[in-house]
């Protein structure tokens, strides 16, 4: 993991048919939709809207996210510790969320054993608009005093609120301080990015030419990480990615936000549309597969290459002149024109 000063506008840079999905590269999580509209209902728990949006934590190290409230319906995504959602509605057992900081992102359902609620004055939520800390190893522990441990995982993102010579300290959910040891987060000698500890600034933040380019590289190296990592429909960890999860984890790897599906991140309001001559490692690619409109996205690396999650092939490389992804080629976003002018 390592330290990143990103500004905050990147931050708020989100059968037939089925058959075509999983032979040519859809995204599991663009076919979400509101939890309040599912035609699947699965569960005969009684809905409890809300009066005001409430915001909870991920307190589990992983916490699925379901069309319904019920194990049984569509997986859509998946959270982990430390993840903030809005909380919009809810059942005995369930509540139904919108994940990420865009008004209309994916929404489903998380149980309540895997949140913790937040007042609106949590210290929680108020340190992490500042500075975080993001875990780069696979697997890591937190640790609380005096005994207690909080197994994390890679992409795991926690408000960052002190340092020691072998210790990050860390805003847990509850409210608790937690230990981190540097190793985790810390650079190691075997891999190559990002470069810096990812503890990243949420403050705006004058980034130079030379930082672009060393964070297009940084993408690049970090989509390559996962080459040959299975597809997993609704993914967005090292388990497993579908094509939106594996833009959005590798991106969030290093400091960017963006939304969880394809759709979202080729919204106007998310970087700038570039034309495909116009190119550079770590832009983002879009498709249109198995619905109108960009359904699949991959990751630029140069030589008209693109690394992108295929239900068929897992994370690999394909070919932008490939005749199947030449035909159904909508266009291209970049994110950094807008960390340039910041």
């Amino acid at each position: 993991m390592g330290l990143r000063s990103i500004p905050l506008q990147t931050r708020r840079i989100g059968l037939l048919i089925i058959c075509v999905l999983f032979l040519m590269g859809g995204c599991a999580s663009e076919r979400s939709s509101s939890p309040h509209s599912s035609s699947r209902k699965t569960s005969p728990e009684t809905h409890t809207p809300l009066t005001a949006f409430r915001f909870g934590a991920i307190q589990t190290t992983y916490a699925s996210v379901y069309a319904d409230s019920s194990a049984n319906s569509e997986r859509l995504s998946e959270c982990i510790y430390g993840d903030i959602v809005r909380i919009e509605d809810e059942t005995r057992w369930w509540y139904a969320v919108k994940i990420g900081p865009y008004p209309d992102e994916l929404a489903g359902w998380v149980h309540k054993s895997a949140i913790v609620e937040l007042s609106p004055k949590a210290s929680y939520l108020r340190e992490r608009n500042i500075m975080t800390i993001v875990i780069r190893q696979n697997i890591s522990q937190v640790f609380v005093w005096p005994s207690q441990t909080i197994n994390i995982v890679m992409g795991t993102e926690l408000p960052f609120i002190g340092e020691s010579d072998q210790w990050y300290l860390v805003r847990l959910p509850n409210n608790d301080i937690g230990r981190i040891a540097r190793a985790a987060v810390d650079p190691q000698p075997a891999i190559s990015v990002p470069t810096q500890p990812l503890i990243h600034s949420k403050q705006d933040t004058q980034i130079s030419p030379q930082q672009i380019v060393t964070q297009r590289r940084n993408i690049i190296n970090t989509a390559k990480q996962f080459l040959g990592k299975v597809y997993v429909w609704g993914g967005s960890t090292p388990r497993g990615f579908d094509c939106s999860g594996l833009s959005y984890f590798v991106y969030k790897l290093n400091g960017i936000e963006l939304p969880r599906v394809s759709w979202l991140q080729f919204r106007d309001d998310i970087g700038t549309k570039i034309k495909k001559t116009h190119l550079s490692h770590g832009d983002l690619v879009f498709f249109q597969t198995y619905k109108p409109g960009p359904s699949h996205v991959g990751i630029y690396i140069g030589d008209n290459q693109f690394i992108h999650a295929s239900p068929r092939y897992g994370v690999t490389t394909s070919n932008l002149d490939e005749p199947y992804f030449k035909r159904r080629y909508v266009g291209a976003k970049t994110l950094f024109a807008a960390l340039s002018q910041s």
